[in-house]
């Protein structure tokens, strides 16, 4: 603050000192660069808060109605308008473009895939289903920019372990100001139970809401938001 008064009052004093003025122009330059580097890393430390927070809560496995596999489950997919993009030996992809996502507001065109896997070792990031996402993302960006993409990534499993638990804790949680990009893996279990990481009332952000709120109708969760 020192240096900011001695700058400015010396800039106001002597007007046509050239060194005063290219001193607080790069002053100020050098405030902007640390400014957004602090925000920048304010934001990753807030995302890592949340998760770390989420994983403290260490909420249960849910009762779900409807189980992901099931009948039951594709007709909610049906209800809630998404439409089946790809059919693959290991898994299909179902998508809904939204112009304004449910349940929350002040949002952008976003597209919400929910992947249903038959192998417990399809990742977010495997090359084919990067291939196959990308080739319906790149379909609706003709229609209309898409600013977010929300996933459920839903596999099966015979019982609940810390393994399981563990391998569905890999999320991807990108959003800042109105964009995002987050991907919640699922776990759906042979006694009616279905994981995912989420909290007891505090979201990471409305992107993370959205996906646990659908999550639920989809299954028709004994504990709806």
């Amino acid at each position: 603050m020192i240096l900011i008064g001695f700058i400015i009052t010396n800039f106001f004093l002597i007007p046509n000192n050239e060194l005063i003025e290219i001193l607080l122009v790069l002053f100020l330059l050098v405030f902007i660069v640390v400014l957004i580097f602090v925000r920048e890393g304010l934001f990753s430390i807030n995302m890592y808060l949340h998760f770390y927070r989420m994983i403290e809560e260490n909420q249960p496995p849910f009762q779900a109605i409807a189980l992901p596999f099931e009948s039951s489950f594709s007709n909610n997919l049906n209800k809630y308008e998404f439409t089946l993009g790809i059919q693959q030996p290991d898994y299909q992809i179902y998508y809904r473009l939204y112009r304004r996502l449910p349940w929350v507001e002040r949002t952008q065109p976003s597209i919400v895939f929910v992947i249903l896997s038959q192998t417990q070792g399809l990742a977010i990031d495997s090359m084919s289903l990067e291939a196959d996402l990308t080739s319906i993302k790149d379909k609706l960006n003709q229609q209309s920019p898409i600013q977010n993409e929300l996933t459920l990534l839903i596999k099966k499993y015979d019982v609940f372990s810390d393994e399981v638990k563990e391998q569905t804790q890999k999320i991807i949680n990108f959003a800042y100001q109105n964009r995002a990009i987050v991907s919640i893996p699922c776990a759906s279990f042979r006694d009616g139970r279905v994981y995912a990481l989420r909290p007891k009332k505090l979201f990471p952000s409305k992107y993370y809401y959205v996906l646990i709120r659908l999550l639920y109708y989809l299954t028709e969760a004994d504990e709806m938001l």
